[in-house]
C-alpha cells in the first residue's frame, strides 16, 4: 500500500516547527560564516556525504538550513541506450540541522518534476537500472516522473557526552508515465530505517549501523489506442518484455507487474581525531537486497513468479580532513563500491542472468585563501551476462577530473562571487562483447550493441559554473544564484564486427540554473 501523502505533510511541519521554535542552542554560524560554508566544496561535499551516512551528523554545523529552486536542462544523443535525449526537471529542496534538548536533529523534503522527451526501450523508474526484468519499445516516448523525499535523523547520547544512539528514515514516492504509445505507467516507493550505536573515547569515535527497508514498483504497459494492442508489423509500436540479458520476446497484449523488494544490511565506522588540523574517517557498508517481480492471480499462491533478482552491495570510503589554518582546508577521499546480483529463473531454474559493477576511486580537495582545487582519477568495470542468449558485455574505463576555482568578496556587504572550471576524459581501458546471432532482435540490437560501443568510447568533458551570493535582512540570512554548464563529447568509436541499428551520438549538453536561501 502506497503511504498518504499527508504524512510526508506532516512530517515536514513537526521537523519545520523542531528546527525554528525549538533549538536550544544560539546559531553557530554569523551571517559571514554561512556565507564562506554555504560556498565551501569541501564542506558542501561533506553535507551530502552525511545525507548517507547521518551517523556523522555532528559535523553538519548547527542552524545551517539551506532552501533551494532548481531548473535542469538537459540534451543530446550520447547517451546509454535506454538514456533520454532530452531531459528538463525542476527541483524543491529544503533541509537542515540543528540542536534539541541535546538531541542532533536533521531533516530534508526534496520533490523533483522531470520531462523526459526522448525516452524508448525501457519503462523504468531510474531508480533500479540492474534489474533483469523490464518492458520496452523501440517508438521514442515522452516521460513525466514527479518524485518526493524525505530524510529524517537524530543522534542522542545515552550516557553524558557518550554512547551516540542515531535513529534515520529515508522515505521515497514515485510516480512515473508516458503519454504515448505503447505506454508505460510506473508507481514506486521506498523506506529504509537506519539504527546505530557508537561509542567515543578521546580521540576515537565508533558507530555500528544496521539498516533495513522495502520498497515496490508497480508497473503497468499498454496501449491508449487499440489498434496497437495486436500489432507486430510496426517494430516501433511492438513491446518486448526482457527476463534477464537479451532475452528479449515480442509481447503485443496489456500487461502488470510488481517488483516487490526487501533489503537488510550493516555497517561500521571509525574517526581519528590526531590533533586539532587531522580527522581520519571509514565507513565500511554491506547491504543485500532481494526482488521479486510478481504478477499477482487468483491462484493458490496468489501470483505468478517471473523471476527473483539477490543483489549484494559493498562500500567502503576512507576520509582524511587536514584543516591547518583558518584558510586552508583538505580532503583526500578513497572509495570503493561493488555490486553482485544474479537471478533465480523460476523457469531456467538457474542463475541465468549475472551483473557486476566496480568503482574504485580518489580524490582530492583543496581550500586555500578563496582558491579551490579538485582532482580526481576512478576506475569503472560494469559486466552483464546471460546464459540463455550468451549474452555477454564486460567493459572497464578510467575517468579523471580537474578543476579550479575562486571567490571574490565584493566590497563590504558581504557579497561573493564564486568561479569554478573543470575537465575530465574518459579512457577505455578494456572490452568483451559476446552474443549469439541466433537471438537477435531488434530490442537487443539497439540495446546491447548500442550499450557496448557507448561504454567502450572515449570521451572529454569541459564545464564551468558561476555563484553570486548576496547577505539580505537582519536574520543571518544569504541569497545565491548559480548558474552551471557542462559538455561532453564522444571520441572515436572502437572497432566492432556486428552491426548496429543505432550508435551512440556524439555530444551532451548538461546545464542548470539555482536559487539558494541560507538561513
Amino acid at each position: 500500500m502506497y503511504p498518504n501523502y499527508r504524512i510526508i505533510l506532516i512530517l515536514l511541519v513537526h521537523c519545520c516547527a523542531l528546527q525554528y521554535a525549538y533549538a536550544d542552542v544560539p546559531d553557530s554560524l554569523d551571517q559571514a560564516d554561512r556565507a564562506r560554508y554555504a560556498l565551501d566544496p569541501v564542506a558542501t561535499y561533506e553535507r551530502v556525504y552525511i545525507r548517507e551516512q547521518p551517523i556523522w551528523i555532528r559535523n553538519w554545523k548547527d542552524n545551517f538550513n539551506q532552501l533551494s529552486l532548481r531548473t535542469t536542462y538537459d540534451k543530446g544523443r550520447y547517451i546509454p541506450a535506454q538514456g533520454s535525449t532530452r531531459t528538463r526537471a525542476y527541483y524543491f529542496d529544503t533541509e537542515g540541522k540543528t540542536t534539541w534538548r541535546k538531541v542532533q536533529l536533521y531533516g530534508r523534503f526534496a520533490y523533483t518534476k522531470q520531462y523526459e522527451d526522448s525516452t524508448r526501450l525501457r519503462h523504468q523508474t531510474r531508480i533500479n537500472e540492474s534489474a533483469p526484468l523490464y518492458f520496452g519499445s523501440l517508438r521514442y516516448n515522452h516521460y513525466e516522473r514527479s518524485v518526493y523525499q524525505l530524510q529524517a535523523a537524530l543522534q542522542k547520547d545515552l550516557l553524558a557526552e557518550n554512547l551516540p544512539l542515531t535513529l534515520g528514515l529515508n522515505y521515497r514516492v514515485g510516480e512515473h508515465f508516458s503519454n504515448n504509445d505503447p505506454r508505460g505507467a510506473i508507481n514506486d516507493f521506498q523506506l529504509n530505517l537506519l539504527a546505530a550505536l557508537g561509542y567515543r573515547s578521546p580521540a576515537w569515535q565508533y558507530h555500528a549501523t544496521f539498516r533495513y527497508g522495502y520498497g515496490r514498483e508497480r508497473v503497468q504497459v499498454a496501449y491508449k489506442n487499440e489498434k496497437y494492442t495486436e500489432n507486430v508489423e510496426d517494430p516501433l509500436y511492438v513491446n518486448w518484455y526482457n527476463n534477464g540479458y537479451g532475452n528479449a520476446i515480442q509481447k503485443t497484449n496489456a500487461i502488470n507487474y510488481n517488483d516487490d523488494m526487501k533489503r537488510f544490511g550493516a555497517g561500521a565506522h571509525v574517526a581519528y581525531n590526531a590533533n586539532a588540523a587531522n580527522t581520519w574517517q571509514a565507513d565500511v557498508d554491506w547491504l543485500h537486497e532481494q526482488q521479486q517481480f510478481k504478477q499477482y492471480n487468483e491462484s493458490p499462491l496468489t501470483y505468478a513468479l517471473f523471476n527473483t533478482y539477490n543483489e549484494d552491495r559493498f562500500t567502503t570510503s576512507v576520509f582524511w580532513k587536514h584543516h591547518p589554518s583558518s584558510n586552508t582546508d583538505f580532503n583526500w577521499n578513497i572509495h570503493l563500491e561493488m555490486i553482485d546480483g544474479h537471478d533465480d529463473h523460476p523457469t531456467l531454474g538457474v542463475s541465468n542472468y549475472l551483473y557486476r559493477k566496480e568503482s574504485y576511486g580518489s580524490t582530492w580537495r583543496l581550500n586555500k585563501n578563496r582558491w579551490h582545487y579538485l582532482a580526481a582519477i576512478d576506475y569503472h568495470y560494469l559486466l552483464q551476462q546471460d546464459g540463455n542468449t550468451s549474452a555477454m558485455s564486460e567493459v572497464s574505463q578510467l575517468q579523471f577530473q580537474l578543476g579550479f576555482g575562486r571567490n571574490w568578496v565584493l566590497g563590504t556587504g558581504g557579497q561573493q562571487v564564486q568561479v569554478q572550471l573543470r575537465g575530465g576524459y574518459h579512457l577505455p581501458l578494456s572490452g568483451e562483447f559476446a552474443f549469439n546471432n541466433i537471438n537477435e532482435s531488434y530490442f537487443v540490437n539497439h540495446v546491447i550493441y548500442y550499450d557496448y560501443l557507448y561504454r567502450y568510447s572515449p570521451a572529454t568533458e569541459t564545464g564551468a559554473s558561476f555563484t553570486y551570493l548576496f547577505p539580505t535582512g537582519n536574520k543571518g540570512m544569504n541569497w545565491s544564484i548559480g548558474l552551471s554548464a557542462d559538455y561532453i563529447l564522444r571520441g572515436t568509436l572502437p572497432d566492432y564486427t556486428f552491426q548496429p541499428l543505432s550508435i551512440p551520438g556524439k555530444n551532451r549538453l548538461s546545464s542548470f540554473l539555482q536559487v539558494n536561501v541560507y538561513f
